[in-house]
């Protein structure tokens, strides 16, 4: 795991820990919606760190390739890319249930 990984990876787990605590607590974790963004991000670092190392290279010399080509180049959706879509709906699906 790189530097800005290591970083992000941190970042998200201090959050993580931080509801934890406030949840215990009983505090109230009124949230509003995760953005469409936010979601892709948590999906692309969930994706990162439960690969193996060579499934991250093979995944990044992937994305640099359709970067480069263009994606309309891309005749096929890359596997990882499906996972990530489908990690980015069921975080704001879940966010989105327990907002109502």
């Amino acid at each position: 795991m790189n530097f800005i990984q290591q970083q992000m990876y941190e970042r998200y787990n201090n959050k993580y820990a931080q509801l934890q605590n406030q949840e215990q607590r009983g505090v109230d974790n009124t949230r509003r919606p995760i953005s469409h963004n936010q979601a892709l991000v948590t999906a692309m670092i969930d994706n990162a760190t439960s690969s193996t190392p060579r499934e991250n290279l093979s995944n990044a010399f992937d994305a640099h390739e359709r970067f480069i080509i263009g994606d309309s180049a891309a005749q096929t959706e890359a596997k990882f890319m499906k996972k990530i879509l489908k990690r980015k709906e069921e975080l704001m699906n879940n966010n989105n249930n327990r907002n109502f």
